[in-house]
């Protein structure tokens, strides 16, 4: 399930790419912005499970290794990360709303 790792990047761009085309309904910008953020902590919660089941996740981008490429890693803190700072942004995004 290494398809998890660049979920954490692409959601987040899609998201504020989408915000950017709804510039003018901020209802919308808005909805985006909460599903987008939920989808995204969704997905971590899932990479946290996988990496705690599993042990740590790698996904050399581009098929590049280390010199070259840029390598994807998520081990057990660095999930665990990803979800706190996600939860805590989806909160200050509803509170924010």
């Amino acid at each position: 399930m290494t398809w998890l790792l660049p979920m954490a990047i692409i959601l987040p761009m899609t998201g504020a790419a989408l915000t950017l085309v709804a510039s003018r309904r901020p209802r919308v910008q808005r909805a985006i912005s909460v599903t987008a953020i939920s989808l995204q902590l969704l997905v971590e919660l899932v990479m946290l499970f996988q990496v705690d089941r599993n042990g740590t996740m790698v996904m050399h981008i581009g098929g590049w290794t280390a010199p070259l490429g840029v390598t994807l890693v998520a081990d057990d803190l660095a999930a665990f990360m990803l979800v706190v700072s996600t939860i805590v942004s989806l909160a200050v995004l509803i509170y924010g709303i």
